[in-house]
Parts: structure tokens; C-alpha cells; sequence
């Protein structure tokens, strides 16, 4: 989601990022072919993805061509980013169930991602690292680039697809993106973003990666040229480093070593799961409420957690209706509760005294085929380094 935040007294300058949902349908394939839902199924759709991926591994064990098992098994696999595991299993799915149209569906969303992993982004970063001073840490982390010869000013947001250009960059820098798509921005808003440009070399310090996919979409911040998201990041072993203000780049090899040393130094490390095309989840707890699945979108400013209804009853919290506040987005302007959560736990990390909203107007979360519990933003990690290992699957927190 893509929002400023403009409380009572100020304008938060903020930037959040559109999710994309043009093309939900393949994403997130709706419908199985075989009889009511199993225990396996029940557990991914309340986003137990470890406990359901064990129960569906039982029922293969016991039946290997039972198509639900295969296509349930392929999801999780594809969220964990076994791309060949993915394929395989929704092959079988698909194999002793010609007519499961979900099968299909999730085997052309497993082929778009394969793809996507080669299309385009080459890339000069093939050994050591890029440390890149952020230009600001607050509202959200910003970095200068050059953009097709052009000096540019991008925010790191993990809530953006990919390389998103505000309008008035993109008829500088000569960027085209023919195709429109629908945007869903605060409070569930949508608006025409679009996709289908390509930019010809960026460059972030000593990187220089060509040939990279863009999209162009609205930026509320003039002084703000283009949001960096999840897809480019998943090109590295990203850190953003909030605590020291600096973006660190890694080649993708890098993980094994990181994640011992990660290890050693007793930094929190959890599974994280990329969602197509590029929704990053882990599991946290807010408060003493149970466990859930949580987007991890790094754009929210001055935010730390948003909830939905079901969760703010989980964590026993009553948002502040007397003092409401307004996200101004790229869909308009929303209004939201706010909030103060007592804990936010990730793993072994907890962070006291969250700021949380609540936004009652549309869910954007109901697109998914799980339950989400809400969102983990900027204020949580605002005090520590964060860290995508896509190769291992990891999101880590180093204090």
C-alpha cells in the first residue's frame, strides 16, 4: 500500500506502495478438484505454512498422486521459491487431474516467476558487495541513482513490485510503460498503474544493472523520483540497515556464509515467503494474541504494524477513534485509527510500543487464499538491520 500518514498536528511525508492486483486470478488459483477440504488445506488458509507443508507431505506419503496434496504442496513450495519442487508437484497435481484448472493456473504462475528470474537485470555484482549510504532513513530509507543518465532519488520499499517511476521521471528520463494495470493502494483504493517500460542501466554506487523491467505509478512525494522494490531486491542477499542508514547488496552466494554468521551472532532468523509476484510474509505476534501471517511492506511511515479487525481482538486492542488520521495515497485519501501496540514479536525480536493504525475502509489482504493478520512496517525495524535472503528463504534481524 502506498499512503501518507497526516496526523492532527503534521504531515508525515510518506510513501507506501500500490499492490498490484492484475492478475490475481493465475496468482492465486481459487478451486480444487478434489472432494471438501483436508486438515493440510485448513492449515494454509489460516497461514500455517510450515504445520500444512507436514500435512500434506503425510498425505503423499500415503497417496503420491492425490491431486490436492500435489497442488497444495506446489503453493507452498512456490512461497518458499522451489521452483522446480513447485513445478513437479502442480505437474502431478495436474497429471491425475486433467480438468483441475488450478493446477494449470499455478503452473503458468510458477513458469511467470521462472521467467521473471531471467528477464532482464544483468548485473556487474558478481563478487564482494555494495554499501550505500541511504540520503534519508526517515520517512523511509532513500538512495540516490542514476536512471538512464539521469540523477534519480528512490525509496526502498518492500510493499513495491519492482522499479515503479513517478510520472514526471519517466517523461524525463524517456521511460515508457504501455501497459495499464489496476494499482490497490490504503484502504483497499485503486488506481491505473502501469507496466511494460524498461530502463537501460541503473546505477547505485559501484552497481550497475541493466536491462530492468519499470513501471510507472503515482508517487505523492515530488521530491521523490521512484520506488525499489521486492523483485529487484530479490536479485541480491538485500540488507537494509536502518540502525547505520545504508543499503547493503550481496550477490546471492553470499547466503550460506551470511546465514552462519548470522547464526553465530544470535540475530533472529525466520522463514520468509514471497507470494506472487512480490507480497513478502513472515509469521509474528502482536501483543499475547496468537501467532499469524504478516506482510512484510517496508513502506508504511511513522507506522510500525496495521491490523485488521480480527487481529486487533486477537492483541485485545481498541484503536483510538477520538484521533483519527488520514492516508493520502495514490487511490485518495483514507481514514484510520490509531494505535499503540504494547509488543511486536518477530521470532526472537520484540519491539515495545509499536505504532499501529487500523483502517476499517477495505481489506487488501482479501485477495489472498490465507489469512493475513495484517502488516510489519518501518517503525518495527527502524533500530536494526534487516536482511531478504531469497536463496535461503530467510528474513533476519540483526539488532
Amino acid at each position: 500500500m502506498r499512503c501518507f500518514v497526516i496526523y492532527p498536528a503534521a504531515l508525515a511525508a510518506a510513501l507506501a506502495v500500490a499492490q498490484t492486483v492484475a492478475g490475481v486470478a493465475e496468482a492465486f488459483p481459487a478451486g480444487r478438484s478434489s472432494p471438501p477440504p483436508s486438515a493440510a488445506d485448513a492449515l494454509l488458509r489460516t497461514g500455517d505454512f510450515a504445520a500444512a507443508a507436514l500435512a500434506y507431505a503425510r498425505r503423499l506419503r500415503s497417496k503420491p498422486h492425490d491431486p490436492d496434496a500435489n497442488l497444495g504442496t506446489a503453493q507452498l513450495e512456490l512461497y518458499t521459491d522451489d521452483l522446480r519442487g513447485a513445478l513437479a508437484h502442480a505437474r502431478a497435481a495436474l497429471a491425475a487431474d486433467p480438468s483441475n484448472s488450478a493446477a494449470a493456473l499455478l503452473i503458468a504462475q510458477i513458469a511467470k516467476r521462472m521467467n521473471g528470474v531471467a528477464d532482464g537485470y544483468r548485473c556487474s555484482l558478481d563478487h564482494g558487495e555494495i554499501d550505500v549510504p541511504f540520503v534519508a532513513t526517515d520517512p523511509l530509507p532513500t538512495i540516490r541513482a542514476t536512471i538512464d543518465g539521469h540523477a534519480a532519488r528512490l525509496i526502498l520499499d518492500t510493499g513495491a513490485p519492482g522499479l515503479d517511476l513517478s510520472a514526471a521521471f519517466a517523461a524525463k528520463a524517456g521511460v515508457r510503460a504501455p501497459a495499464p494495470r489496476t494499482g490497490t493502494f490504503a484502504g483497499g483504493r485503486t488506481e491505473t498503474t502501469r507496466t511494460g517500460g524498461r530502463i537501460d542501466t541503473l546505477v547505485i554506487g559501484s552497481l550497475t544493472v541493466s536491462e530492468i523491467p519499470a513501471g510507472i505509478a503515482p508517487v505523492p512525494d515530488p521530491s521523490i523520483d521512484g520506488v525499489v522494490g521486492t523483485n529487484f531486491l530479490y536479485r541480491f542477499l538485500a540488507t537494509l540497515d536502518y540502525a547505520n542508514g545504508r543499503l547493503i547488496l550481496r550477490p546471492k552466494s553470499a547466503s550460506a556464509a551470511f546465514e552462519r554468521a548470522a547464526a553465530a551472532a544470535g540475530d533472529t532468523i525466520v522463514p520468509l515467503y514471497l507470494v506472487p509476484d512480490h507480497f513478502l510474509f513472515a509469521r509474528a505476534r502482536v501483543n499475547a494474541g496468537p501467532a499469524g501471517l504478516f506482510n512484510i511492506d517496508t513502506g508504511g511511515a511513522m507506522i510500525g504494524i496495521d491490523l485488521t479487525h480480527a487481529s486487533l481482538a486477537a492483541a485485545r486492542i481498541v484503536p483510538d477513534a477520538a484521533h483519527r488520521v488520514l492516508l493520502m495515497g495514490g487511490g485518495g485519501p483514507v481514514q484510520a485509527l490509531p494505535f499503540t501496540a504494547n509488543a511486536v514479536s518477530v521470532g526472537g525480536t520484540t519491539v515495545r510500543d509499536v505504532p499501529g493504525i487500523y483502517i476499517a475502509q477495505g481489506n487488501p489482504y482479501r485477495m489472498f487464499p490465507f489469512t493475513v493478520a495484517g502488516r510489519i512496517s518501518h517503525e518495527f525495524f527502524r533500530h536494526s538491520a534487516l536482511t531478504f535472503d531469497f536463496s535461503a528463504m530467510k528474513l533476519v534481524l540483526s539488532p
